[in-house]
Formats: structure tokens, sequence, C-alpha cells
């Protein structure tokens, strides 16, 4: 199959693997979840709708009232940084008496509490300063102002652990703002009205100004013409203040041969100037008792819609909101754990796993054997021919002999070398050692085994036999001459098979030994009187030993322990092994000690199989 192509089965395999991890994983988080949402202090949201109209409201005019829609958006954005200011909230504060208030009043930081804790004197007290800034700021987290989209409606919400208290401070953050507004249009006509107060005072003065200097004139010039002339002309004439076109025509008719032209425009000049000031003044005064009405008919441009109630359940925490988000993620960690359990921290657990990641076919996965009464499990390979410890060590002897035959595991000339290898200690290397070559005893081949292992031999231990010299002595060099091969070898007791063993852990680096002439020679001697070499060697990942070892094999047997040796490891030491065999040689896998047989195949050919 293409790489690029997306392995569905492998996914859910990998899945199938891991799905007791990912199980686990998902209830921790998520009842670690349940448990904070179900602990945290519920907090409840009231939320209080204010209308704010642009239009400019007169009662006395109301048919003058006009919209100014090109300002509309700038005018409710302005009105909702308003509703934001610290002015609205110093008087809700004032008004609900927040300071005293246990969840908005100010309370004792984490340096006073730690200072109390530890008994380190008195904290200081905080300032009244202190105290209103403290819950000016617990104010101002407590609330939220929103424009519901491109509308007149501007949304107070109020969040509080008492829904009570929620909505009493939403309506009384609104009516703040309201009852501003409202403050800051009546002042802002009473300042108008006292302008003009002042412009009044000014008519005033202006209109006793002009009217003097008309007496004045009238007085001067229009006094001397003789009393019977005046009193000819008097009937005909308003009154000397009367200052309209047809008592200024009369006066020119009548006066017009009695005084100078020049006298007589002077006249009218100061009869017009007393006209206007008495029309400013009139128009000034209606205009400041408009003003004056206006005060008292005022009302604020924005109101509130619908006022805030109590919640019946709280805003937070969303117990179903949080769950489902740590349902998500939780199976998002779970599926992400268990892929990096699968492929860098834990051990492998089925055959599919390891061969997936080692990319090198998995032999058998050879499973626990039950503890016997006498000798070891590779004693079931004599003793219990028909257990499934028996048939999966039969299982790696098919697969290493097919290699032979397919041309994939070259010998040279005589027997063949197979290398049983592992990354750590403990892995049952020895075991499936012995037990594979009994197994290759048993079916009639000339076998040999090597305990390779000079820093900790083993083999010897579980034949049972106490040898006085191993292979240890027999590479290391002594003064009395080469040691006689024949003093090295024993022999299987329950199958034909030979075995050259170690008498006694090395107290010197052994990797000399293995790298030297006289192991290759012992080597090319067994190829020659064996059809089949087994060499048990140290283990990759602690020492160097095996990978001196590995030239000579024309297969290996890569053991690793079923969920036990981490798979980074074990991948490291596969690629150490790879750069130092033969190209030529094949590698094949085998999970050992496999703990928990698959149920459903063990259900179905578990009669094929005999435990002893």
């Amino acid at each position: 199959m293409d790489d690029s192509e997306i392995d569905i089965r492998g996914i859910l395999g990998f899945l199938r693997r891991r799905l007791r991890l990912i199980a686990l994983t998902f209830l921790v988080v998520v009842g670690a979840a349940g448990i904070v949402a179900f602990t945290l202090t519920p907090i409840y949201s009231a939320a209080a709708l204010i209308l704010v109209d642009p239009s400019h409201k007169n009662l006395l005019q109301p048919e003058a009232q006009l919209n100014a829609t090109s300002a509309d958006n700038a005018r409710i954005d302005s009105e909702v940084e308003i509703l934001r200011s610290d002015s609205i909230l110093l008087k809700v504060i004032a008004s609900q008496n927040l300071l005293l208030n246990e969840e908005f009043g100010a309370s004792a930081g984490l340096r006073t509490r730690l200072m109390n804790l530890l008994r380190l004197g008195e904290p200081p007290r905080p300032s009244e300063e202190d105290i209103l800034n403290a819950t000016l700021g617990k104010l101002r987290d407590a609330f939220s102002v929103q424009r519901r989209g491109m509308t007149y409606l501007i949304a107070v919400q109020a969040r509080s652990q008492d829904p009570e208290m929620a909505a009493r401070l939403a309506n009384a953050i609104a009516g703040a703002y309201i009852e501003d507004q409202l403050s800051a249009k009546i002042a802002s006509t009473q300042a108008s009205r006292d302008i003009l107060q002042s412009r009044i005072i000014e008519a005033r003065d202006a209109i006793a100004a002009s009217k003097g200097a008309l007496d004045a004139f009238v007085e001067t010039h229009i006094q001397p013409v003789p009393e019977a002339r005046r009193e000819a002309i008097e009937p005909q004439l308003p009154g000397l203040e009367e200052t309209s076109p047809t008592a200024l025509d009369l006066r020119r008719d009548v006066l017009g041969s009695a005084l100078p032209a020049g006298t007589l425009a002077e006249l009218y000049a100061l009869q017009q100037n007393a006209e206007i000031a008495r029309s400013q003044y009139q128009q000034l005064l209606s205009r400041s008792r408009n003003l004056e009405a206006q005060i008292n008919l005022q009302i604020a441009d924005s109101r509130i819609v619908s006022p805030a109630l109590a919640p019946q359940l709280p805003s937070f925490p969303n117990k179903t909101l949080i769950l489902a988000l740590a349902a998500l993620g939780a199976l998002g960690f779970g599926v992400a754990l268990a892929f990096l359990y699968e492929n860098l921290i834990g051990g492998f657990t089925t055959e599919a796993q390891m061969e997936s990641v080692l990319r090198f076919r998995v032999a058998s996965a050879v499973p626990r054997a039950k503890p016997q009464p006498e000798g070891g499990p590779s004693d079931l390979m004599v003793n219990a021919p028909l257990s499934a410890f028996a048939e999966a060590i039969r299982r790696i002897r098919t697969v290493v002999d097919q290699q032979a035959r397919a041309g994939a595991a070259p010998a040279g000339e005589g027997g063949r070398v197979i290398m049983v290898s592992s990354t750590a200690p403990g892995e049952g290397k020895s075991t499936l050692s012995l037990a594979l070559a009994r197994s290759y005893a048993l079916s009639g081949r000339r076998t040999l085994l090597i305990d390779c292992d000079l820093r900790k031999p083993s083999i010897h231990r579980q034949l049972g036999i106490e040898p006085s010299h191993g292979l240890h002595d027999y590479l290391s060099p002594s003064g009395s001459g080469p040691m006689d091969l024949i003093s090295v070898v024993s022999r299987d007791q329950l199958t034909d098979a030979t075995v050259i063993v170690g008498a006694r852990k090395s107290d010197v680096p052994t990797d000399q030994l293995l790298a030297g002439a006289s192991f290759g020679k012992l080597i090319e001697a067994a190829r020659s009187s064996f059809e089949i070499i087994i060499l048990d060697t140290p283990p990759i990942d602690p020492i160097v030993d095996g990978l001196y070892v590995a030239p000579f094999a024309d297969s290996i047997v890569f053991v690793t322990k079923w969920a036990s040796t981490a798979q980074n490891d074990t991948r490291k030491a596969i690629e150490s092994l790879t750069q130092a065999k033969r190209p030529e040689t094949p590698i094949v896998t085998a999970l050992n000690q496999q703990d928990e047989p698959k149920t459903a195949y063990y259900r179905k050919y578990g009669g094929y199989y005999q435990e002893a």
C-alpha cells in the first residue's frame, strides 16, 4: 500500500489496542472536570435593556424634533462608553452601598492573608481610597455593556453570586445612566438660561439708555415749539414714546417745518434705536421663559425597555458545556497519550503494534509460561510439547527456517548461526535461546547452544549444572596455553543439544574476547560440526558485546518483553544491531512473556494446547 494512503485498518487496530488507556484518560479528565464544575461558585447574570432615542426632544415644540440619522452610530457608541464610565459606577456603589457588601467590598489580599497565616504582624489597614478602588475594580469586572447589533438597544449585564444582587446591579447601572443623562440635559438648559439672564439685563439697560436719550432730545428740541402750535398738533400725534411708522410719518409732516432736517433725522435714529432695544429685550425675555419651562419638562433620551429580573439558573459554570468540552478534550488527550505511549513510552502489547513500529516481521508472541515445579519454562519443550509456549517457539523456528530456504539468510559452509538478542536484561532471551535450541534438537538437527553472555551467564543455571570452566575461560589468554574446548562443552539432559556454557561472571571487559580470533575460530569449528548454532548474546542496550557477535550470525532473533521495554529503546537497539550485522542477515522479532492471550482466539483454538 502507498505510504501516502491512510491506513484505516492500522488506525482501528491502534485504537483497539489502546482502548483501555483512552477510556481511562477519558474517565479521569471528565471526572476531574465534573468535580471542578460542581464545586465552582455559581455566578448569576441579569441584563437590563436600554433604548436610546437620538432625536432632539422638545416638549414645547414636538413638531420640531428631527432625527440626526447620519450621526446615530456615533451617538449610540458614545452612550455605550458613558455607561462604562467610572462616574456611573461610583453612583451605583453609593446607591447600593457596595463598600460594605461581602462580594464587592474590599477583602483581604494575598499579602494580608499570608501575614495573618504566618503571624508576621498586623497588616496595614487599607485607606478609604484603596477600599473604593478595590470595590470599583470588582464592579467593573462584574458588569458588561454591549450594543445589540446596529440597533438603538444597549444591553447592561451584571454578574453576582446572588441572583437578586445581579438584577439590582443591572437595574441600578441603567437607572444611574438615565439619571445622569437627564441631569446633564437639565444642567445644559440651566446654563443656557443663565447666559440669557445676563443678556436680558444688558438689553434692559439698553432700553433705559435709548429712552433717556430720546427724552433728552425731546426736551431739548421739541419742547421749545410754541405752545399754541403744540396744542394744535398734539391731538394728531401719538405719544412721544410711540415709534411706529405712522407716528414717525405724522411727526415728519407736522414738525418738518418747525425743525431742521438734521434734527429730525436724529430724532428718527433715536426712536429706531429705542425700538430695536425693546424688540431684543422682548425676544430674550421670551427665550428665557421658554428655557425656564424646558427645565421642568426635560426627559431623558434613553429609557429602560426591559428591566433586569433575578435569574433562575446560574450563567457560570455552564456544567453541560464544561463537560462537553472536557469530553472532547479528554478524547483528544487520550488518543494523543495513547499514540505517545504506543510509539515512544510503553512496551509492545501486540504483534501488529510491534511490527508496525519496528518494521520487522514478528515471528511469534510467546506466552508467559506457568511456574514449573522443577526446571524452567524451556523444559516445556519436552515436558509439554503441545503447550502454547512450545508452539510459539516452534513458530519462531519455522519463520527462521523459511527465511533460510528463501535465501534470505545465506549461510557460509556448514551450519547456520542464529543469534538471539534483546534490548535490556530480563526479557527472557536466555530462556528463549534454550527453548529454541531444544526445539531444533527435538526436530533431529545437530544443535549447539553457546552462552555468549560473558558478563552474566545464565544457561548453566537453567540446565542445572555447575561447570568448573566456561566460554570465558576458553577465550581468555592463559599462561598455560589454550584451554581444551571439550572442558567447556556440556550436554542437555532433556535433548541431544550440545551446550557451551559460562561458568562465572567476568570482572573485566569482555568485548575484546568476542571480537578476538579465538571466538571466530570457535564459530568456524561449530559450523563444521553442527547444523544449527544458537548464540545467546548479551542485551544490546547496556553493553556492546552483542554488536561484535552480530557479524557471525546468519539470522537474528530479537526478543522483546511484552508491555515492558520502552519502544524507543527497542528501536534504538535494533538500529545498532542493523548497523553491526551483515547486510543480508535478516532480523525477526518475538514478543516474549505475553501476559494475556487473546481471549477469543484461545476460546476458539484452546483445545489444541496443553499446559504442563
